[in-house]
């Protein structure tokens, strides 16, 4: 009888093993995330995990309840994701998502979930915030999808950077998608879920509106170019040139050369100078109609002899005679263009004769029956 005990007593004790084992395959692990930071007011209650007050490095398991209350912010972080909680918010943590149970939270690399509507996304950040029955996803890097796995009917939705969309709390639709503009980007990047934080979130770099702002350095305008003052520049005299001159033979003073009609011609220009020297004439002489060449071109005949123009023009101003008019012009007389056809005389009809109405007497009226005498 004791070795049936025995046996019996080793083989419930096996069989509970096996079961303890089984049950810690079958169920899945906890999940545990880490407080990595709490950003509070002095003297406040700051953050509490199912209704007690945590502090940073404390962990929440799976099931676990975040709260934050007035002007508390806390962060949290696990290996691959991390997550940030804004004031007067919840969170509870999930295996498989952090869902958000009020308030407004930022997500980078992790899966979210808000009521019925699940975000998933593995290398991007977006925000959730919940409005009554509605929820609001923002994406501010990588992509991101949404589904409703409890409501096939619904398609899935992709959202890309700077794209917003509006989603019903209860997984009935999703709304259409929008278009952020840059200042509700800047809202975000400035807000609570920003500002304030050490620990950055993972591809947090992506975030344009997070970056600082690049200086870009002023554009260096080109030295203007300065042209070389130029050297003075002495004026130059102008060339006065000489007159030629003959070398065998030099003018004396006070002689003039000229061929006029007292000079003498030889008929042997050959052995003569070339030059005829006369006497300079006496003051009061009028030279008027004399032209006078003082150098005689070398080439020029020895025959060649200015005269004295024989023409005087008449002067009409001592005596009596009138200077003689021009002819005048005769008539100008239009002859007809030979291409133009004859155009007849204008055709004058005679006037109409006047009628002048005469007064007609009214003519009687006669009874029937009397007799008409006619007057002479």
């Amino acid at each position: 009888m004791k070795w049936v005990f025995r046996l019996s007593f080793v083989g419930v004790g096996l069989g509970l093993a096996i079961a303890f084992m089984y049950l810690s395959y079958a169920s899945p692990p906890l999940r545990q995330v880490k407080i990595s930071e709490i950003i509070n007011l002095p003297n406040t209650e700051g953050v509490r995990v199912d209704d007690q007050k945590v502090t940073k490095g404390n962990s929440i398991t799976s099931g676990q309840q975040l709260i934050t209350l007035q002007s508390t912010r806390v962060g949290i972080q696990e290996a691959t994701g991390a997550a940030r909680l804004g004031a007067n918010s919840s969170l509870i943590l999930r295996n498989d998502c952090f869902q958000l149970g009020a308030g407004e939270a930022v997500i980078a690399g992790a899966q979210g979930c808000i009521g019925a509507v699940v975000i998933s996304s593995a290398d991007g950040i977006y925000t959730v915030e919940r409005l009554g029955y509605l929820a609001e996803v923002k994406v501010l890097a990588g992509q991101v999808d949404l589904s409703i796995p409890s409501n096939p009917a619904v398609g899935a939705v992709s959202l890309q950077p700077n794209q917003k969309v509006t989603v019903n709390w209860t997984g009935d639709e999703i709304g259409p998608v929008r278009l952020m503009l840059p200042q509700e980007v800047t809202t975000i990047a400035n807000g609570e879920l920003f500002q304030g934080f050490q620990v950055a979130l993972p591809n947090q770099t992506k975030i344009a509106a997070l970056q600082p702002p690049v200086a870009i350095s002023p554009i260096s305008k080109p030295a203007p170019s300065v042209k070389p003052t130029p050297a003075p520049t002495t004026p130059q005299l102008p060339v006065v040139k000489e007159a030629p001159t003959d070398p065998q033979f030099t003018p004396a003073a006070r002689a003039d050369y000229s061929t006029n009609g007292d000079d003498a011609e030889l008929n042997d220009a050959s052995d003569t100078p070339r030059y005829v020297r006369r006497r300079v004439p006496p003051n009061g002489f009028n030279e008027r109609y004399s032209s006078r060449r003082r150098v005689r071109s070398p080439y020029a005949s020895n025959s060649y002899r200015r005269r004295t123009p024989s023409y005087s023009a008449p002067d009409y101003g001592n005596s009596g005679d009138e200077s003689p008019a021009a002819p005048s012009a005769p008539p100008r007389v239009e002859q007809p263009h030979p291409n133009r056809e004859t155009v007849p005389p204008p055709v004058v009809e005679e006037p109409l004769p006047m009628v002048i109405e005469q007064p007609v007497a009214p003519i009687p009226v006669v009874p029937e029956g009397s007799v008409v005498v006619p007057a002479y």
